[in-house]
This record gives C-alpha cells, sequence and structure tokens, in this order.
C-alpha cells in the first residue's frame, strides 16, 4: 500500500510539472551497487526522472533494483540464498556553482532522497528462514557529473542509504555504502550551449 501511494504521488507531481512546456525533463539510467551491513554488496541498476526546479535544482524520482546470490553451508546442508533490495525515492538533486569545475564541463551533484525500500533474503528449501520487509529509507549521495554535450552527462555518485524496518528485519541493518555510475539525457528544457 506505502509503494502504491508513492508512486501515484510522484506521477502526480511529475504531469503536473510536465504541464509547464518549459521545464526541464531529463531521464538517468544507472549501474549501483551497495554493500548493505546485513544484506550483502549487491548490484543492480535503476533510473532517474529529474525536473528542473531552477537552473541548479531538481525534483528526482528515482526507482532501483539490486540482488546477489550465493550458497550457504546451513546445518552441513548447501543452500542457494539470494538477496535483494528495492527502492522507489522522491528527492532533490542539487549542483551547485563551482567555476573551476565548470570550466571544464563538470558540475558537483548532492542528492536526497526519501521514499520506500523492500528487501528479501530467501532460502531456497527453508521458507520458514526466509525473511522480507518493506518501510520507509532515506539516502544522501554526492558526486561529480560530466556534460559530454548539451543533453549528454555522464555521472559517478556515492553515498549512504539506510532503511527502516519493523517487520522481519527489524534487527537487521539494512544500511550501506552506495555508489552508482551512469548517464544523462535532457529531454526539454531551454538550455544553451553556456551552460556547459
Amino acid at each position: 500500500m506505502l509503494k502504491n501511494t508513492f508512486i501515484i504521488i510522484c506521477l502526480v507531481i511529475l504531469l503536473s510539472s510536465a504541464a509547464n512546456a518549459d521545464t526541464g525533463i531529463s531521464v538517468e539510467a544507472f549501474y549501483k551497487n551497495i554493500t548493505l551491513i546485513d544484506a550483502k554488496n549487491q548490484n543492480g541498476g535503476g533510473g532517474t526522472i529529474l525536473i528542473d526546479m531552477n537552473s541548479q535544482t531538481k525534483a528526482a524520482f528515482s526507482g532501483s533494483y539490486t540482488a546477489y546470490k550465493e550458497t550457504s553451508n546451513i546445518a552441513r546442508k548447501d543452500f542457494d540464498v539470494s538477496y535483494s533490495h528495492a527502492t522507489y525515492f522522491i528527492g532533490i538533486l542539487y549542483e551547485p556553482p563551482v567555476e573551476f569545475l565548470e570550466r571544464h564541463n563538470f558540475v558537483w551533484r548532492n542528492s536526497l532522497y526519501g521514499g520506500y525500500s523492500r528487501t528479501e533474503v530467501k532460502i531456497e528449501g527453508l521458507k520458514d528462514a526466509s525473511a522480507e520487509d518493506s518501510g520507509f529509507a532515506m539516502a544522501l549521495n554526492t558526486g561529480i557529473g560530466y556534460n559530454l554535450t548539451q543533453h549528454i552527462q555522464l555521472f559517478a555518485d556515492a553515498g549512504w542509504q539506510h532503511s527502516f524496518y519493523q517487520g522481519d528485519l527489524n534487527d537487521s541493518n539494512i544500511s550501506g555504502f552506495q555508489v552508482f555510475a551512469g548517464v544523462r539525457y535532457s529531454l526539454s528544457g531551454s538550455k544553451s550551449l553556456e551552460d556547459y
């Protein structure tokens, strides 16, 4: 229910912002690695929709999915164990003006997110030992972007994410360091070459 409500709110904000023809809209696709303290080092990817609020600040709607599989020996028997972590975030991306970076087509990226996450730990053949939980999550990231063209930016970010759970994983620490690498493509908005 929380996930569906969050997605509906994001869509309403996105569609109302997109109604303004001058509003800049960009999309990002990224690779993600996150080292969750009690849910392993996971790899995956995701995407973000960005809506310009002004020349340096963007509203961000982001989702990602990561996973990891291993074989564990439990009571002298091997079991396949799979870990997964999904996030659905809304937040702010801020790119402050830094003259030295701008002269070389770089930008300093900073983002703060809040939203929903879901984590699952599945042990094949031991359903009672499996766990899943969902709840509020937040993330703080910083990184660097390179404006390759007027519409394309390559970026790398790093940061910290923390999930707050009250169910199966209440006693687990589902937080950790995360890194991203990806590309942004600007779909619309009024930008001049002087911006890069």
